[in-house]
C-alpha cells in the first residue's frame, strides 16, 4: 500500500518528517509544497496548487494499483485520484470528509450564481461521476450526494471514528493537563479542535459572558484555525476573564487534554448540515465526557447525542440556553458522570475504530470485486 501526502503540518508550516518512510508495511510518500499558511485565501490557494502538482507527479510515478482511495480535503484533491483512474484503469473510492464548493457557497465565500462556483460545481460532479464508490460520513451527507446525482448503490455511509483508540477515559477530570495549566478547581467547558469558518462561536462567547460571575466556571479553547483570532479578539473586547486558550495537543496527549474537561462544546452553523460532520464528537465520547452542541437539531451529531443520551443541542443564537445547560450540569455532578459513561459506552458499541474500519474495508472490497467482475464480463463479451 502507498500513501501520498504533504510534508506540511496542519497549521501550514513544513515538517521535519522524512520524505519517504515505511510504517507498518505502508509506504508513505511526503511531497513538498509551499507553506504560506491558512490565514489568507491566496496563501491557501498557493499551498493547495503546489501540493496538487507535486502529489499528481508522485502518484503517476508509482506502480499501478487496483484501487485508489482519495479524500475531499484539501478541496478537489480527489481530481488526482480521478486522473490516476483514467490513466491506470484503477477503481476510485472517494472518501468524502466535506462537500465543496457547497461549503464555500454556504459560508458566503462564493456566490452560487458566480462563474467560479459553477466551474467548481462541475468539477465536483465530474469527480463524483468518476468515483466507483463514495464513502459518506452520515445520512445527511448521503442525501446531499444523492441530490447531486450519485446513485444510492454507489454510496457507502461510514461515520468517522477519529481519533479512535488513541483516546481512553480518565478516571476523573484532575488530569496532568489541568495541573500544567493551573485550572484545577474549575468546572471546565472545553472546545477542542479546529475553529473553522463553519463553526459558530457567538453563542459560546455569549454564554461565557453570562457566566462570568461564576468563578468556578472556565471556558477553555484548545486548538486553532481560521476563527481563532476572531475568538481571541472577541474575548478581549468583552473582557472575558473566564476564557483561556491552548494550542493543538499531540495525539499522544489527547486522553489527558480531552479528559480535563467536565463538558465539551461542539458547534456548527445552521446552513452546513450534510456538508460535513464534526469528527470531534468521537474523541469526546471516547474520552467518556458529555457534550453540548451549538447547532441545528436535524443533523448527524445531534442525533448521535440524542440516541446515546450523552449530551444536548442548543440552537445558535441562544447563549442564555447554553448557559442554563452548563449551570444544570454544575448542579448535577452525578448527571455529568452518567452522561460521560453513556458516551463511552456508545463509542465502544457503535463508533469504535474496529467497527468503522471494518465497514470501510468492506466498501473497498466490494468495489474491487465489482471492478473485477466487470472486467471479466467484458472479456467474455469480446
Amino acid at each position: 500500500m502507498d500513501v501520498v501526502c504533504s510534508r506540511g503540518r496542519y497549521e501550514g508550516e513544513e515538517s521535519d518528517l522524512p520524505r519517504e518512510e515505511v510504517h507498518d508495511g505502508v509506504r508513505i510518500h511526503r511531497v513538498s509544497a509551499t507553506a504560506l499558511g491558512r490565514r489568507r485565501m491566496l496563501h491557501r490557494v498557493c499551498d493547495y496548487a503546489t501540493f496538487y502538482a507535486t502529489a499528481l507527479q508522485r502518484c503517476l510515478s508509482l506502480p499501478r494499483v487496483d484501487v485508489c482511495v482519495a479524500l475531499t480535503t484539501p478541496p478537489f484533491v480527489a481530481s488526482i485520484g480521478a486522473a490516476y483512474k483514467r490513466i491506470h484503469r484503477a477503481s476510485l473510492i472517494l472518501w468524502a470528509m466535506d462537500l465543496y464548493p457547497d461549503i464555500a457557497a454556504a459560508m458566503g465565500v462564493l456566490r452560487p450564481s458566480s462563474i467560479e462556483h459553477r466551474v467548481l460545481r462541475r468539477l465536483a460532479v465530474w469527480i463524483y461521476q468518476n468515483a466507483d464508490r463514495i464513502v459518506s460520513l452520515g445520512g445527511d451527507m448521503t442525501e446531499r450526494l444523492r441530490r447531486c446525482g450519485v446513485p444510492a448503490h454507489r454510496i457507502a455511509t461510514v461515520p468517522n471514528w477519529s481519533p479512535g483508540e488513541a483516546v481512553r477515559p480518565c478516571p476523573d477530570t484532575q488530569t496532568p493537563f489541568r495541573q500544567r495549566h493551573g485550572i484545577n478547581g474549575h468546572f471546565v467547558v472545553m472546545y477542542s479542535g479546529n475553529m473553522g469558518v463553519v463553526h459558530e462561536f457567538g453563542t459560546i462567547l455569549g454564554a461565557a459572558q453570562r457566566l462570568r460571575h461564576r468563578e468556578d466556571v472556565l471556558f477553555l479553547f484548545v486548538g486553532g484555525g481560521a476563527q481563532k483570532q476572531y475568538v481571541m479578539e472577541e474575548t478581549r473586547r468583552r473582557g472575558l476573564d473566564n476564557v483561556k486558550f491552548c494550542p493543538y495537543q499531540p495525539l499522544s496527549a489527547l486522553s489527558d487534554s480531552l479528559g480535563a474537561a467536565d463538558v465539551h462544546l461542539i458547534s456548527m452553523k445552521n446552513n452546513v448540515e450534510g456538508l460535513l460532520v464534526p469528527s470531534k464528537l468521537y474523541g469526546i465520547m471516547a474520552a467518556g465526557r458529555p457534550a453540548l452542541m451549538v447547532g441545528p437539531r436535524n443533523n448527524e451529531i445531534a442525533r448521535t447525542l440524542e440516541v446515546s443520551r450523552a449530551g444536548w443541542v442548543v440552537p445558535p443564537g441562544h447563549p442564555h440556553r447554553l448557559a442554563e445547560q452548563i449551570e444544570r450540569l454544575l448542579r448535577r455532578p452525578d448527571l455529568v458522570k452518567a452522561m460521560g459513561s453513556r458516551a463511552r459506552r456508545h463509542y465502544e458499541l457503535c463508533c469504535s475504530r474496529r467497527r468503522r474500519t471494518g465497514e470501510l474495508v468492506a466498501a473497498i472490497e466490494q468495489t474491487v470485486a465489482a471492478a473485477r467482475k466487470a472486467r471479466s464480463e467484458s472479456g467474455v463479451r469480446r
